[in-house]
Parts: C-alpha cells; sequence; structure tokens
C-alpha cells in the first residue's frame, strides 16, 4: 500500500505556498504524481503560476491546476490516495469559507486529509505519530488510510482518552487488538491511555502531541455531524481550530 496520487487545495498566499511545498514534498519522498486546485475564493492565476513553478522545481510529474469549482475539488480528491489542505486561519477575513470547504472534502470525498496548522512548519512523512484512538468506525477508517505513513514513522503511538479512569478501555475500545493489527503491517506501537476528566478530548490530544514530540495525529472525523459539532462542540471541529500538528482525518 502506498501513495501515489496526492491532491493539494491552496491558495497563493504565504500559507498556502507551505502547504504546497509540503504536498511536493511528499510527493518526493513518495514519488507520487501531485494535482492541485485552488481553495474557495483564490485567484486561480496565482495559484497555477505558483503550483507550476513548485513542480518544475522539485522535478514532479503533475497535472496543471485544476478548476476551483466545488465539484472539481470533490473529483481530485476522490481518484487521490491522499488530500493536503491548510487549517482555516482565523486571522483571515474568509475563514469560514475555508473552514466550510475542509468539512465538505472530509464529509464527502471518502479520502484521507491531511491538514497542516496555519502558523509553523513540519517536517512530513513524520517520524513520530500519534493516533487518537476510541475504537469508532471513523477512527478505523483514518488508521487503515494513515498506513503508508505509519510504516515509514520510527514511534507509533495509540492513545485512548478516557473520561472515567474505572473505563474498561482495551475491551471496550480495542485499543490493543488495533496495536496487534498494525504489528502485522511491521507497525511497532506503544499503548497509552490518558484520563482526562473535566478536560475536552482534543485538548487530551493535543496536549500527548505535545508532551511526546509528536510530527503528526492521526483520527477519525465527524463521528457527528459538522453542524451538530457546531451547535454542541466536538473534537474533530476542536482539532480543526486547535491544531498544533498536522493532523490526518477520515470520515
Amino acid at each position: 500500500m502506498s501513495i501515489k496520487d496526492i491532491a493539494v487545495l491552496f491558495d497563493a498566499s504565504e500559507g498556502g505556498a507551505k502547504v504546497l511545498d509540503t504536498a511536493a514534498h511528499l510527493a518526493v519522498a513518495w514519488e507520487s504524481r501531485l494535482e492541485g486546485a485552488a481553495t474557495a475564493g483564490a485567484e486561480e492565476e496565482p495559484c497555477a503560476s505558483l503550483f507550476a513553478e513548485t513542480v518544475r522545481r522539485n522535478g514532479l510529474e503533475a497535472g496543471s491546476l485544476l478548476p476551483g469549482t466545488r465539484s472539481a475539488k470533490l473529483t481530485l480528491a476522490r481518484r487521490s490516495d491522499l488530500v493536503v489542505m491548510g487549517q482555516a486561519d482565523p486571522r483571515r477575513r474568509d475563514t469560514a469559507i475555508l473552514q466550510e470547504e475542509i468539512e465538505a472534502v472530509l464529509m464527502r470525498a471518502g479520502r484521507p486529509v491531511l491538514i497542516l496548522p496555519y502558523a509553523g512548519r513540519f517536517e512530513l512523512p513524520p517520524t513520530r505519530v500519534l493516533i487518537g484512538w476510541n475504537g469508532s468506525r471513523e477512527a478505523t477508517r483514518s488508521v487503515h488510510d494513515a498506513l503508508p505513513l505509519l510504516k515509514r514513522a520510527k514511534t507509533v503511538t495509540v492513545l485512548s482518552v478516557a473520561t472515567d479512569p474505572s473505563d474498561d478501555w482495551e475491551g471496550e475500545i480495542g485499543a490493543v487488538d488495533i496495536a496487534a493489527h498494525l504489528a502485522h503491517h511491521g507497525v511497532t506501537v506503544t499503548l497509552s491511555r490518558t484520563v482526562a476528566a473535566g478536560v475536552p478530548e482534543a485538548s487530551a490530544l493535543l496536549n500527548e502531541a505535545s508532551d511526546l514530540g509528536i510530527g503528526l495525529l492521526v483520527t477519525g472525523a465527524y463521528g457527528q455531524t459538522p453542524m451538530r459539532e457546531r451547535v454542541l462542540g466536538g473534537v474533530t471541529r476542536s482539532l480543526l481550530e486547535g491544531m498544533t500538528v498536522p493532523v490526518l482525518m477520515s470520515h
């Protein structure tokens, strides 16, 4: 299992150039084909120029920049092994539009999405990976989608976040089982558990990522609908707003 087609959604801003550079670096590492499209509201001409220059500089096999329509971007994502996007920068006026686009790709493309924080630079592929595991369908999907990255990592930690110290985390959540499954793929896994009574689960995941020097967080996306998360709060929404490390999500 490998990554042969990478899609990147970006704009011509400094942050967008960082997203494109990261996608290009991954394409070089995986010897992958790179295709791109402009994010919602971005001018396509400067994006096309930036894309062409990045492809040339990295010696990549790539297509031209695709039209920035929602349907074109979803089609691009669906024929890719990995989609790379940037976190919506809260300092920008179009934050809500970009957040909505991330949600649309996560919910409708059926492909794993690697989201990069708007601040900082990160080494990818990562050497240290943290899996936020809760036994859900979405978490299971994200782990399998992340296998090419997990196989390259030096350390992989499966973290179960409990809200009650008495939770039967091994039996109910199945962290031991997923660790054994990953071992069959040659991934060496460390199991970890944290009790986050009174602490949001997203904060617990990011705190652990910081403590372990993690380069990538892998987690399921939207166990409940995006609208419900907006109203009631949720782990995915909180991670999208407060991520401090790259996050790979699958729905």
